[in-house]
């Protein structure tokens, strides 16, 4: 005779591990307390992520306009405006916070983002564009980065459209 629906998923969870329980436990505890499903949540969460790439870009540009104009800076807002775009969409499609280490953000992408791999590669420019800027000391000047800047700021307004479109096609509220 066939298992229930019911039968099958207990048959699962007998073999869960308590941390696997624990955490089962705290996901029904969090979407009862919220009063919605994890489904929302995990939508909600990811809005939230990118109303903070906003931020950063909306500080990015303010730097650009500032005089002299601080580089350097530009790009380092800029670039963490990419990453959490990317962390945002990351974390929808694949629930979880599995890529927030900075060098594999981009692979979090979903295949379905248009232009993917383009995407992938811009984020890993605009990675080592930052590195370069928030560590590099021994560059002559901050123009140097001038061309740095306006590219990667760029990408960020960009990506963020890419983005926000992509999360608004999903369901969350940007």
């Amino acid at each position: 005779m066939a298992l229930t629906p019911i039968e099958h998923e207990l048959s699962k969870l007998q073999k869960f591990k308590k941390n696997q329980i624990n955490h089962m436990q705290n996901g029904v505890r969090l979407a009862g307390l919220a009063g919605l499903p994890l489904e929302d949540l995990l939508r909600q969460a990811s809005s939230a992520r990118l109303k903070l790439a906003k931020r950063f870009l909306r500080s990015s540009r303010h730097l650009m306009s500032h005089r002299p104009v601080l580089y350097r800076d530009v790009v380092s807002r800029a670039y963490y405006s990419i990453y959490h775009s990317a962390r945002a969409v990351s974390f929808l499609t694949h629930p979880g916070d599995d890529y927030e280490e900075h060098d594999k953000v981009a692979t979090g992408l979903p295949l379905d983002l248009p232009d993917v791999e383009v995407w992938r590669n811009k984020i890993k420019d605009a990675r080592l564009k930052r590195n370069e800027a928030d560590y590099e000391p021994f560059m002559v000047s901050d123009p140097q980065f001038k061309r740095a800047s306006a590219t990667t700021l760029s990408a960020a307004n960009d990506f963020i459209v890419v983005c926000s479109t992509y999360l608004r096609s999903k369901g969350c509220n940007v």
